[in-house]
């Protein structure tokens, strides 16, 4: 009897380690830079999608829609972000959506202000990219 207790214990424990490993997402460095990877190249590609200008109008609906992708972007970073670099993502994220809500409404005010209030979170991601994802030269 004793025993079935200890194997159906020991059982609970596994299982619950492999849910919670399977419900968490890997938070780390390489996973953080892998997303804003990802959303560089397609950003970088559709802003050069017409290189040479002969479309203006295309160029103009591909850089909004390669703007608007960025909110994906810090979403993907925010779900990965390691706990040194967590908070200020997740504070990017939620700043850029609210600064897409803002700019669609012309809430050019909230834009200005969103931006200032915004600006030490946005720097520190930007310096933890810097160090952490930038590949030398």
């Amino acid at each position: 009897m004793r025993q079935s207790f200890r194997v159906a214990g020991t059982i609970g424990i596994v299982a619950g380690l492999v849910t919670t490993a399977a419900c968490s997402s890997p938070r780390s460095v390489q996973a953080y830079c892998a997303a804003m990877e990802k959303h560089k190249e397609l950003y970088l590609s559709a802003m050069n999608s017409d290189p040479n200008g002969k479309n203006p109008l295309g160029s103009l609906l591909n850089a909004a829609s390669a703007i608007g992708d960025l909110k994906s972007m810090w979403k993907d970073m925010a779900d990965v972000a390691p706990d040194e670099i967590r908070s200020d993502t997740e504070s990017v994220r939620d700043a850029w959506a609210k600064q897409e809500d803002a700019a669609v409404s012309g809430d050019w005010k909230a834009l200005v202000g969103g931006a200032i209030f915004n600006a030490g979170p946005m720097s520190r991601v930007d310096a933890y990219v810097r160090q952490h994802c930038d590949k030398p030269s």
